[in-house]
């Protein structure tokens, strides 16, 4: 399964996608290729928010250090995953924070 490709994007971008709602102390990213992580798919367009409630297990979202594109991954047992479950160096990704979304992503099954 392809993971979606991911970028950030500025608060007037943000601002225009919510309908003129603005969000304040939220970071938010946007997904520019579909994919699917942890057994959600993610359509290209939808915005996804941050929060600072990083927990074991849930969908988080990285980003590199120096060069590289952010990417979704998970903390687990205390180790930082990819979406491919390898290990992630934090000395090359950081955790930015917890993926909230405001627009119900699809959920995968296997009859969908």
């Amino acid at each position: 399964m392809n993971t979606p490709t991911i970028s950030a994007i500025s608060a007037i971008s943000a601002i225009s996608a919510k309908r003129g709602t603005q969000f304040i102390n939220k970071r938010h990213y946007k997904i520019c290729h579909a994919g699917g992580f942890q057994g959600t798919w993610w359509e290209a367009g939808t915005v996804v928010t941050l929060d600072d409630n990083v927990q074991a297990g849930g969908t988080l979202l990285l980003a590199p250090r120096r060069r590289g594109t952010p990417r979704f991954g998970t903390i687990v047992g205390g180790v930082i995953r990819g979406s491919a479950g390898e290990p992630c160096s934090p000395l090359r990704w950081r955790v930015v924070g917890r993926v909230i979304h405001d627009i119900q992503p699809k959920q995968l099954s296997l009859f969908s």
